[in-house]
């Protein structure tokens, strides 16, 4: 597996826990990608979270 690849399957797992998000391209034509913590967000969002977690793991 190349790198380009693995990193893309990382970030595609990382967004659908919601901790990616894409936003477009930068200037130069490189897509801009924000990673958050998990833990800076507020209890409500991270609730949230682990509840569509629960509902995936039941499906």
């Amino acid at each position: 597996m190349t790198d380009s690849l693995y990193i893309e399957q990382l970030l595609e797992e990382l967004e659908g826990k919601g901790l990616v998000i894409r936003d477009g391209k930068t200037t130069d034509g490189w897509e801009r990608i924000y990673l958050l913590n998990p833990v800076t967000l507020p209890v409500s969002e991270r609730r949230r979270q682990a509840q569509i977690r629960r509902e995936a793991k039941i499906l």
